[in-house]
């Protein structure tokens, strides 16, 4: 039996995509055991229930404190890597060995930890995942970070035969993943060919050119065998009242995306309203409340906890329409990079989508019931009384 050594801030039993990818690509490529160091992100973040299927591959775990947020500084980023790679010191000095690393989507800090334990040989074989920029946080925000002089700069420019064409973190996160990953798994083409063109990934291109698999995370299948039972559902218990219901997933930097369409559903007349019911799902119900309150819709609007992508694409596939938002488009970009792996959860359960991306997104030609550009309200409000009529 072999074991896998993972670096991963974002990791199961915590519900984000990032934490659920990973599982899902592991398990894909059928690891046998687990070793894992990730944050501990109790303080942010609800828990998954049911418990995934991957913990029943974990063999070692750490969970790191202090971390509720993706490390994004040189100095979070080197504090982090440096208590990931100690952790693994000390399983490998009390007698673990690694057939292979790993590091996930959820952070640079990953890669950062998997590059410095790969150069120095204390795993064979590294893969690193990407499901968006190195250069941006999850929220779009362009990361202007800077590498530090201090022994973590002194570790990673020993690790690179290259200096980096810039002092931006992100240049040297990339330089130390094409230097030194084995395999680099990201998550569409248009993603590869970005991770590719980068000025910091040249010098080690024809090593790297080959490396580079696009795989996205499969659709998770409904719990129940046969259709989904919609009169299960207290918002569809009255069918004879002919109300759609409308169930939106959003993890907390898509919230802000959603805000158009809550405030065209303010708009909407109370009738409109009762014919339309609009759901949300999140991993940070807080948030989701707050927004609420902002936008004046406390008591039109649920708000229910993300508790797994199983039970959630479940829950929205009991409605009419699942409303799915795209990542926020990274700054200087226009759109996404990434995946959106709840499209396939809600195709393998026959559930009709409203997908809300940029117009000039390449998912704007997405194959779905309907499509709202990013941002317009106007366009939501429309769909919604359009919607409305339909009842």
């Amino acid at each position: 039996m072999t074991v896998t050594l993972v670096s991963s801030w974002a990791f199961s039993p915590w519900r984000l995509e990032a934490a659920t990818t990973a599982a899902a690509y592991l398990m894909s490529i059928g690891v046998d055991e687990l070793d894992v160091v990730r944050a501990d992100l109790d303080m942010r973040y609800v828990r998954e229930n049911p418990r995934p299927a991957v913990d029943a591959l974990l063999a070692r775990v750490r969970s790191l404190p202090g971390y509720p947020q993706p490390p994004a500084t040189w100095a979070d980023l080197g504090s982090y890597a440096a208590s990931a790679a100690q952790t693994a010191d000390a399983w490998l000095a009390s007698g673990c060995h690694w057939a292979q690393g790993y590091s996930g989507p959820g952070s640079g800090a990953d890669h950062l930890t998997m590059a410095l334990l790969r150069h120095r040989g204390v795993i064979p074989l590294w893969t690193a995942h990407l499901t968006g920029t190195l250069s941006h946080t999850d929220d779009g925000r362009r990361l202007g970070a800077r590498v530090g002089a201090d022994p973590m700069r002194s570790a990673a420019r020993e690790a690179l035969t290259t200096r980096p064409p810039s002092d931006l973190v992100s240049d040297w996160l990339a330089a130390l993943i094409a230097a030194h990953a084995d395999m680099i798994v990201v998550a569409s083409e248009h993603l590869r060919d970005h991770f590719l063109a980068l000025p910091s990934v040249q010098p080690y291109r024809d090593r790297v050119a080959d490396r580079v698999r696009v795989w996205s995370r499969p659709g998770v299948a409904a719990p129940s065998d046969g259709p989904s039972d919609r009169s299960s559902d207290p918002a569809r218990s009255a069918r004879e009242t002919r109300h759609l219901v409308v169930t939106t997933r959003v993890d907390a930097e898509r919230l802000p995306s959603l805000v158009p369409v809550l405030t065209a559903y303010g708009l909407l007349s109370a009738h409109d309203r009762e014919q339309v019911q609009l759901r949300v799902l999140t991993n940070d119900p807080t948030g989701a409340a707050i927004q609420l309150r902002r936008s004046e819709l406390e008591g039109l609007v649920s708000v229910e906890a993300d508790a797994s992508p199983v039970v959630s694409a479940e829950r929205a596939a009991q409605g009419d329409f699942a409303l799915v938002v795209d990542r926020p488009a990274p700054e200087g970009l226009g759109y996404a990079l990434g995946d959106l792996p709840e499209l396939a959860d809600h195709a393998a359960c026959g559930t009709a989508v409203i997908l809300l991306c940029p117009q000039d997104s390449p998912l704007s030609r997405y194959d779905v019931a309907h499509h709202l550009p990013a941002g317009n309200v106007s366009a939501a409000l429309a769909l919604l009384r359009r919607l409305a009529g339909s009842t």
